[in-house]
């Protein structure tokens, strides 16, 4: 079990990183997180995480060690898929292209291997003043 004081530390951390670096991919520590293995709610399928866009925000559903916010914490091999649930466009589109994106969608989804530790910030193309600031962060177990 993870110390509150420990959580909001990495929480914190992690938080920062795209800031102090500029939003670029960055070797990750994992020291910094106790809890890179564990999943705050694990998907039925392993080595999965999942994220529903909708809403003008990319919502955990899971996978990811936290269970809400902008940053999904993953192990590497952990394939992310965005599931599209809207009415309106949006797309997946990484920061410096650390690793590519999605077309415009309204259904269906976009999937990605992560395989190398770091953090990898994304957003909406479309709408990046409600949809920017989304990271995932790859952790070594």
């Amino acid at each position: 079990m993870i110390s509150p004081h420990l959580r909001r530390l990495t929480f914190t951390t992690v938080a920062l990183l795209p800031l102090l670096t500029g939003g670029k991919c960055v070797p990750y520590d994992a020291s910094l997180s106790a809890s890179a293995v564990s999943t705050g709610h694990d998907c039925e399928q392993p080595g999965v995480a999942r994220m529903v866009v909708e809403n003008f925000a990319y919502r955990i559903q899971c996978g990811c060690v936290e269970t809400s916010g902008k940053t999904c914490t993953v192990s590497p091999g952990t394939t992310v898929i965005w599931q599209f649930a809207d009415s309106t466009s949006h797309n997946v589109t990484a920061v410096a292209n650390t690793f590519g994106g999605s077309t415009n969608q309204l259904a269906g989804q976009h999937e990605h291997l992560f395989e190398e530790a770091g953090a990898f910030s994304y957003g909406c193309s479309i709408h990046s003043y409600d949809m920017s600031g989304y990271q995932v962060v790859v952790a070594d177990p």
